[in-house]
């Protein structure tokens, strides 16, 4: 069985995160995490469009040094995922 990880990545309009493929699609929570600075955490409902997408405006985010977390279920299975990003 071949694993698969959302992908994370900082573009020009926000935080993007790609949840691939269609099987792991589901609800749950994305958590971005600053270790440094609580005032910096922010938690988000897991919404992906119909391509498995999500993005997360920078609005609505600081310039903090993130670990991203991320916890849903999609067809009775669970899952974790967490990964740094730098904004």
């Amino acid at each position: 069985m071949q694993a698969y990880e959302p992908t994370v990545r900082a573009t020009d309009s926000g935080v993007s995160i790609e949840v691939t493929p269609a099987a792991m699609r589901g609800t749950g929570k994305v958590y971005f995490y600053d270790p440094t600075d609580k005032t910096g955490d922010r938690t988000f409902e897991l919404q992906l469009d119909e391509n498995g997408s999500m993005l997360v405006d920078y609005k609505a985010l600081g310039a903090h040094r993130y670990q991203v977390k991320m916890s849903w279920e999609a067809n009775g299975q669970q899952y974790f995922f967490e990964t740094p990003i730098d904004l």
